[in-house]
């Protein structure tokens, strides 16, 4: 249109891109990823997450999310890659909306020194890595699996605070594993089959929603849970014959009975704030 004025929904010149669209134009907000370029960039942004389920089987694929995304809006797995040798490439990730699956993989090690955040289940298991290193990780809301890893010797989730699904530490050849700021497990607690495992200690651990089974750990000696005063079902402490400090003093109910036995020379046990 000609005219002395710019009409209203017009600009003065043909700096607008799409004379038919009132949302867009030069001062107009673009929409990532949807294929419009809304204000008139040239380019329609592109957004930080990635939407979709994601597998990756190469350090070039990695590569290739980590150059646009942080963030992936679906699942991801790393699943029985024989191409990876570590996830160092993949440490601009910071955040899941959906499962996180490691399994099968030969790497070297397991770590993503960023990831802050996993919406739904996160597996890691069966790799031949001889670390697990997730210091930034905060929050899972779902279940985490940490099985089946024969050849780790050190882990780090130092920085959970919450999982609210099942916690299972399984079959783990770690000596420690550091959980020091967990504070809630929404469903059960299972720390089983751990012949290296000397230390389980989680002091700010105050509820555990179902369960808790600590069973067949060769080498723990001490496991230290001084806060935790709730379960919702059954303890289970069973057959650990190096255990020789044991701190669930804070318990005051356990709804479905208390089991400790077989832990050879455990010498002392206090459960005097039990009501029920």
């Amino acid at each position: 249109q000609a005219a002395c004025a710019a009409p209203s929904g017009m600009v003065s010149d043909n700096s607008d891109c799409d004379d038919a669209a009132q949302a867009t134009n030069p001062g107009g907000t673009d929409l990532p990823g949807d294929g419009i370029d809304q204000d008139c960039s040239g380019t329609d942004e592109q957004p930080s997450f990635y939407l979709g389920d994601l597998t990756f089987t190469t350090n070039a694929a990695i590569n290739a999310f980590c150059n646009s995304y942080s963030a992936v809006y679906g699942s991801l797995n790393v699943v029985g890659s024989t191409t990876l040798s570590d996830l160092s490439a993949l440490s601009c990730l910071q955040s899941v909306y959906g499962a996180l699956d490691i399994r099968g993989v030969e790497l070297t090690s397991v770590s993503l020194p960023n990831l802050n955040f996993v919406q739904g289940t996160v597996d890691i298991a069966s790799t031949s890595a001889t670390s697990l290193d997730f210091p930034a990780l905060t929050s899972v809301e779902g279940t985490l699996y940490i099985e089946d890893h024969s050849q780790a010797t050190s882990a780090d989730f130092s920085a959970l605070t919450n999982v609210s699904g099942t916690l299972s530490v399984r079959q783990n050849g770690f000596e420690t594993l550091s959980l020091a700021n967990l504070a809630g497990v929404g469903r059960q607690l299972t720390v089983r089959d751990n012949t290296a495992l000397t230390t389980f200690d989680m002091p700010n651990l105050t509820s555990i929603g179902r369960g808790v089974q600590v069973e067949g750990n060769d080498s723990l000696q001490s496991l230290q849970l001084p806060g935790w005063a709730t379960v919702g079902g059954y303890v289970e402490i069973i057959n650990n014959p190096a255990l020789t400090q044991l701190d669930i003093s804070a318990i005051t109910s356990a709804p479905l009975g208390i089991i400790v036995e077989e832990n050879d020379v455990l010498t002392g046990l206090d459960l005097s704030q039990v009501t029920t």
